[in-house]
């Protein structure tokens, strides 16, 4: 019997600035391309990695 099964999921994360009043885009992510096995935790590690990512960024005000 065929089954339908997932393979893979695309992910594109759009991350803004945000500060307190308006949002303005932030920073271009790259899209992932995931098997289902691995999206919890890719969505897990996300808030760390965005951390990460602003840590890395000159400061702005």
């Amino acid at each position: 019997m065929r089954r339908l099964r997932v393979l893979r999921v695309v992910v594109q994360p759009v991350l803004v600035w945000d500060d307190g009043d308006e949002l303005t885009p932030g920073p271009q992510v790259d899209a992932v391309s995931l098997p289902l096995s691995q999206l919890a935790g890719f969505v897990d590690g996300l808030p760390g990695e965005v951390t990460k990512l602003e840590a890395s960024l000159p400061k702005q005000d």
